[in-house]
């Protein structure tokens, strides 16, 4: 998942993520602005929740990030994978 912005990026009580439930591996979360706002419980993960497969990375690149209200970036791993 690549997300871009040239400019501010604003995202509110949204879900961005990449998964995996088997033994391939979930792909990476790269968000990349100037400005980047994530609010009232946006979340941004990559996550392996069951199998062999691993979490991939996620990259947050900006000047300036804010996260509000309860939100969240993660990369976790529930099963035998790894984390991102």
């Amino acid at each position: 998942v690549v997300i871009e912005a040239s400019d501010a990026l604003a995202v509110s009580g949204s879900t961005i993520t990449s998964a995996t439930s088997g033994t391939g591996n979930a792909g990476g979360v790269v968000i990349a602005a100037p400005q980047i706002d994530l609010a009232d419980s946006t979340s941004v993960t990559s996550d392996a929740l069951a199998g062999d497969g691993d979490a991939g990375v996620v990259f947050i690149g900006g000047h300036d990030l804010r996260l509000t209200g309860g939100s969240s970036i993660s990369s976790t791993t529930e099963g035998a994978g790894l984390g991102g």
